[in-house]
C-alpha cells in the first residue's frame, strides 16, 4: 500500500474545490477512463502478450521498441527498472520519439550486427516520428529476413488504423491499443507490457499491484488536492526526486503524464525531474537556495533490497570509518532522510510517496496512484485531463511544413 506524507498541508480546506465523491464521479464517467480498468481488462490477454514475448526472446538479440510518447516511456521505465541483463534477455532499444539523422545511424548500426525484433506502437497509426523511424529500419528488416519479415514485426495500434492495415496484410503481430485509453495512461496496455515481458519484467505482478491501487483511491486524491494547494500559494513546479537511479526513468513518463494532463489555460505545475544523490552535485544548491517557486515530490521505498556490508578499507586512509559496518542500503536511506530535511529547512515544500517495497508489484500500484492522481488534479482545477490540444497545435504546423 502506497503511503503520503507531507511537510506543508494546505492552510485549511479550499470549499470552492469539487468533493472527492464528485471528482470520482467525473471520473468514472469520462469516455477516456479506459485506462482505470486495464489492470481487470488486459487478463485475457496476458497469455497471448506472454507467449509473444518468449517468442521474440528466442529469435532476437535486440528489442527495437518503436513509439513515442506515451507509447514507450512506461516500457522504457519498466524495462529500466526491472528488466533483465542475463542471457536470453535482449537488450533493449528505443527510437521513434525524434527526427536525428544521428541517432538514425547509430541505432541502424547496431542493429545490423544480429537479430533483432521490432515492436512498432502508435495509438492511431499516424505519429510522424514513429513512421519515419519504421520506414528507415524496414529495408534492414527486409534485407535480412526476406519473405519472414513479418515474424520479426509485432505492431500495437487501434484496430482499423493504417498499421492495423499493414499489420493484417504482410501477416505481422497485432495486440489492440484501447479505443478508450489515451497515450499517456497506456502503460498497462500492450504499449507497456509486451516490451516489458520480452525483457523479463513480471508483468502479471505489476498488473495485480495496479489492481489493488485502483481500489484504494483516497491517497492519489489527497495527493491530488495538496498538489493543487501548492500550486495555487506560489508553488508552481514541481520535481519528482528519486534515490535509485534504475527507478528514476519513471520520472519521463511521470513528466509526460502530468505536463499534458494538466499544463492548460494557462494553469499546471511545471514537473521536472531528479536523480539523488548525483543531482545533489548539479541542482541540488539551486533546489535548496533558489527561487522559492518550487516543491518536491520524493519517490522512495520502505523496504530495500541487499543487506551486504561496505567493505572495510586497508589499502589507505580515506578518513571514513564511519562507513564501515554500513551497508548501501542504509546510506541511501540516510542520504533521503537529511536531503529531505534540508530542503525542508530551505522553505521547499516536500511530498514523499513511500512504496512497500522495490518491485513489479509495488511499480503497478505507483503507476495507477500517479494517473489517479493526474487525473483528480485536473478535475480539481476544471480541466479535462484526457485531450492535449497544445500539442495537436504543434503537429498541424508540422503537416503544413511537409507539404
Amino acid at each position: 500500500m502506497i503511503k503520503l506524507t507531507s511537510s506543508s498541508l494546505p492552510a485549511a480546506d479550499d470549499h470552492t474545490l469539487p468533493a472527492d465523491e464528485e471528482v470520482l464521479s467525473r471520473l468514472h464517467a469520462h469516455p477516456m477512463s479506459g485506462w482505470l480498468g486495464l489492470p481487470q481488462s488486459q487478463v485475457p490477454e496476458l497469455e497471448r502478450m506472454l507467449r509473444e514475448a518468449e517468442r521474440i526472446r528466442c529469435a532476437a538479440q535486440r528489442l527495437l521498441v518503436i513509439g513515442a510518447g506515451g507509447s514507450s516511456l512506461g516500457a522504457r521505465a519498466l524495462i529500466s527498472a526491472f528488466g533483465k541483463t542475463d542471457a536470453g534477455y535482449p537488450e533493449a532499444v528505443f527510437w521513434g520519439d525524434n527526427l536525428s539523422v544521428v541517432t538514425a545511424r547509430r541505432i541502424l548500426e547496431r542493429l545490423a550486427g544480429g537479430d533483432f525484433h521490432v515492436i512498432l506502437t502508435s495509438k492511431t497509426g499516424s505519429t510522424l516520428e514513429t513512421l519515419a523511424a519504421f520506414r528507415c529500419v524496414l529495408p534492414l528488416l527486409r534485407e535480412k529476413y526476406g519473405e519472414h519479415v513479418a515474424e520479426h514485426i509485432t505492431v500495437i495500434s487501434e484496430p482499423d488504423t493504417r498499421l492495423h492495415s499493414f499489420a493484417r496484410e504482410s501477416g505481422a503481430g497485432f495486440f489492440e491499443f484501447p479505443k478508450n485509453v489515451g497515450g499517456r495512461y497506456s502503460v498497462l496496455c500492450p504499449s507497456g507490457l509486451l516490451p516489458a515481458a520480452v525483457c523479463g519484467v513480471d508483468i502479471r505482478a505489476l498488473l495485480d499491484g495496479a489492481r489493488a491501487q485502483a481500489g484504494r483511491t483516497d491517497t492519489a486524491l489527497r495527493f491530488a488536492r495538496e498538489r493543487v494547494g501548492l500550486f495555487k500559494r506560489g508553488f508552481t513546479n514541481e520535481i519528482l526526486a528519486c534515490f535509485e537511479p534504475e527507478f528514476a526513468l519513471f520520472g519521463d513518463w511521470w513528466r509526460q503524464l502530468f505536463g499534458e494532463s494538466e499544463g492548460k489555460n494557462g494553469g499546471g505545475a511545471y514537473p521536472s525531474c531528479v536523480t539523488y544523490t548525483r543531482d545533489l552535485h548539479s541542482v541540488g544548491q539551486y533546489i535548496q537556495d533558489g527561487v522559492r517557486n518550487l516543491y518536491e515530490t520524493f519517490v522512495l521505498f520502505e523496504k530495500a533490497e541487499g543487506t551486504d556490508e561496505i567493505p572495510q578499507n586497508t589499502a589507505f586512509s580515506d578518513g571514513l570509518d564511519t562507513l564501515n559496518g554500513k551497508t548501501l542500503p542504509q546510506l541511501n536511506k540516510i542520504a533521503a532522510d537529511s536531503v529531505i530535511e534540508a530542503h525542508k529547512a530551505g522553505g521547499v515544500p516536500v511530498l514523499a510517496v513511500t512504496l512497500p517495497d522495490y518491485s513489479e508489484t509495488s511499480a503497478g500500484g505507483f503507476i495507477m496512484f500517479m494517473e489517479i492522481a493526474a487525473a483528480a488534479s485536473c478535475f480539481l482545477v476544471g480541466v479535462d485531463p484526457f485531450d492535449q490540444p497544445g500539442v495537436e497545435e504543434y503537429k498541424k504546423r508540422i503537416k503544413s511544413g511537409l507539404k
